[in-house]
């Protein structure tokens, strides 16, 4: 079969939109093929389908159904790029994407050679710990982020860690964020249920999410950082209003490394 595909560069977390249709039921068997190293190769992939809620540019469903910032800002960089967008040009884009309710917002601007994005995110719906990591579940998605001086000393038992936590959560991908607060540096490594695959990120923008509203609210209102890791920045910005986070967001580079089609 011949699926036509963009290949995108958000802090070097590649992903693969699909813009062939594809079914749901196949969705997870074709995403597998195309991030496979014989084939397009990617940490992830999703599928642009139409939206169906008013005032959505598009759908993206992500392989395993979670949501993800990263390819959020992907799509809506696609987008506005079809919309004309060009010569720092900047778009406000909205558009559905999997594991969130509601449309997502994101804003884009052309760069020379990038895309510079953000993305509003879906708000945390809860806080909690486990094995003494803080938990943040967001729709679609649970992070453990593990605060630690050493992220790269901790990988070698982060894979089996991770198997862990997500045999004791329903959630459709579960995230370690490695975090070095003093360097605001994270490597993050992320699990995909319904594709039973485990990819250390080179970024990760809801891994970056849960980073900035850990940090909201322990500062007790808002917050900012820039976290370095493997493949670049992304900063997240989130505000806590004494009870919950009342707003959430990532922006990065968005580059187009590759377009075509794929044969599988």
């Amino acid at each position: 079969m011949k699926y036509e595909f963009v290949k995108l560069s958000p802090a070097q977390n590649m992903t693969i939109i699909v813009k062939s249709p594809v079914p749901r039921a196949d969705q997870a068997r074709v995403a597998g093929a195309l991030m496979d190293y014989s084939s397009v190769y990617a940490e992830q992939a999703g599928f642009l389908e139409a939206p169906s809620l008013p005032g959505a540019r598009l759908r993206l469903q992500m392989m395993g159904g979670e949501f993800c910032g990263n390819a959020a800002m992907c799509a809506a960089a696609l987008a506005a790029r079809e919309d004309g967008i060009a010569g720092d040009d900047e778009r406000a884009v909205a558009i559905e994407v999997s594991g969130a309710e509601g449309l997502t917002h994101c804003r884009v601007r052309a760069m020379d050679g990038f895309y510079a994005c953000r993305v509003d995110m879906p708000l945390p719906v809860s806080f909690g710990k486990a094995r003494g990591m803080e938990l943040v579940n967001l729709p679609g998605i649970t992070h453990a982020v593990l605060f630690t001086d050493d992220p790269e000393g901790m990988k070698g038992e982060s894979p089996a860690l991770l198997r862990e936590i997500a045999g004791e959560t329903d959630a459709d991908a579960v995230g370690l964020i490695l975090y070095s607060r003093a360097k605001s540096r994270i490597v993050p490594l992320v699990y995909v249920r319904s594709t039973d695959t485990m990819v250390w990120e080179r970024g990760c923008g809801s891994g970056s999410a849960a980073v900035g509203a850990l940090e909201a609210r322990i500062a007790g209102g808002a917050a900012e950082v820039t976290l370095a890791q493997p493949g670049g920045r992304i900063t997240a910005r989130a505000t806590w209003d004494g009870r919950s986070i009342s707003a959430l967001s990532i922006s990065g580079e968005v580059r187009i490394a590759a377009e075509g089609a794929a044969y599988i």
